[in-house]
């Protein structure tokens, strides 16, 4: 089970009943929600209640108000409605926003999933810090074709090194297979210039790829290097209706172009330093693009944001 599915689960859990106002609640939060918070089991419910509110408002920070609003409801953080049950807290915030209850329960399980999604995030985003790679992207420039008969993407880097480096490392994620397969996601990956694989790593039912690269030479400090990396998607295998670059090391400059060809979108739209969690955010508001002349769309950033997501997305009219 991922990092993600893991606090999802945790914070389903938690949501039920009187949320942060349960009793025994530090024995009711999970470890992850524990360690993310600095609380133990042991420790008196109103430090757990306290840190653990803080905690899923912090990982709430750039959601819109409206879902903020959804957060302190569903989890019993809101002062005034905290002593009441799920289901009547969910009745108030579809008072306060006018919707059903339906809809209430529907937005619950959105933010629960945004505040999982936040968490595996920023988690991510301290590790890579902690760990210092001894590199940063002077730029990152994207080539994703639709037109060939699977999906494939080109992605040439332009790093400079902060110390004495040999080798850098690169992740990629699939989603889910639409199958139970437990072969997981497929992927073809090489090196076209620059460096050579020396190991490729899976993890999270196989759908995240982390690629150990040898580069040919040791660099010092400050030296800029070049490589250029090729993925193919094998037939059968999905990709997500959208391509992001999330830099997990400092990134100067990224460039994101997506070859559609013959088939053109129905909707496209530009995805500009947005946290994990609202990647996929159907309600999201997005500046739009469209194709050019050749069956491209292109999308530039500067100064990106560690743990951000940057890029394209787009949605495909129903067969």
């Amino acid at each position: 089970m991922s990092l993600q599915d893991e606090l999802h689960r945790e914070l389903v859990d938690l949501r039920r009943r009187r949320g942060l106002l349960s009793a025994s609640l530090g024995r009711l939060v999970g470890p992850r929600l524990h360690e993310l918070s600095g609380t133990t089991p042991t420790d008196p419910d109103r430090v757990v209640r306290e840190r653990v509110g803080q905690t899923l408002l912090s990982l709430a920070r750039d959601l819109p108000a409206d879902l903020v609003r959804v957060v302190e409801l569903t989890y019993a953080i809101d002062a005034e409605h905290a002593y009441a049950d799920l289901t009547t807290r969910q009745a108030q915030l579809g008072r306060e926003q006018r919707y059903e209850l339906r809809t209430a329960r529907r937005r619950s399980e959105q933010v629960t999933e945004l505040l999982a999604a936040a968490a595996e995030a920023d988690w991510a985003t301290r590790l890579a810090g902690d760990l210092d790679s001894g590199w940063r992207v002077r730029s990152l420039e994207a080539l994703l074709r639709l037109d060939t008969p699977t999906p494939e993407l080109y992605e040439v880097r332009t790093i400079v090194a902060t110390r004495d480096l040999d080798e850098i490392v690169v992740r990629l994620d699939l989603p889910r297979p639409d199958t139970d397969s437990s072969d997981g996601a497929d992927l073809v990956i090489d090196v076209l210039y620059g460096a050579r694989i020396r190991s490729v790593r899976r993890g999270n039912g196989n759908r995240h790829f982390e690629v150990r690269l040898a580069l040919p030479e040791t660099l010092s400090a400050d030296r800029n290097h070049k490589l250029c990396m090729h993925f193919r998607v094998a037939p059968g295998q999905r990709i997500r209706d959208r391509y992001v670059i999330t830099p997990l090391d400092p990134c100067d400059y990224g460039l994101v172009r997506v070859r559609f060809a013959g088939r053109e979108p129905a909707a496209l739209w530009r995805i500009d330093g947005l946290p994990q969690g609202l990647l996929d955010d159907p309600d999201r508001r997005h500046d739009r693009l469209s194709v050019d002349g050749a069956g491209d769309v292109v999308a530039e950033f500067r100064r990106l944001r560690q743990g951000r997501g940057y890029g394209v997305g787009w949605r495909f009219a129903q067969p």
